[in-house]
């Protein structure tokens, strides 16, 4: 789902921005260049929506655990934190950030500048 939803907006992002995109690459911006920036975006909301998720899920378990807990069962438990899993599904969510950027940056890398300019 991750993966649908990031590519769909990336790819919103890239129609949106063909002007702004032609004029950097009408100063001089590689084309690699603008597919770098495409990826970077992905990756920035990716690490953007980790670092959210990691302390709304650690403020949310702790209350959970400590307090809602300790008066439905009548004894306390433990918070335990499995960081290897956290950071495989960082580093998985990481790739699929990655993934869903790679149509949008062709697309933002195969931007015919002229045309770009012309009809936007």
């Amino acid at each position: 789902m991750i993966l649908v939803g990031l590519a769909s907006s990336l790819a919103t992002s890239v129609l949106d921005r063909r002007r702004e995109l032609a004029v950097v690459r009408a100063i001089g911006l590689r084309p690699a260049l603008v597919r770098r920036v495409v990826v970077l975006e992905s990756l920035v909301i990716g690490v953007a929506g980790l670092g959210l998720a990691a302390a709304g899920g650690l403020v949310l378990a702790t209350m959970w655990v400590t307090q809602t807990f300790q008066l439905l069962l009548g004894w306390a438990l433990q918070v335990s934190i499995p960081v290897p899993e956290l950071l495989a599904v960082g580093l998985a969510t990481l790739l699929v950030c990655y993934l869903a950027s790679r149509a949008p940056a062709r697309r933002a890398e195969a931007l015919e500048v002229a045309e770009a300019l012309r009809y936007d």
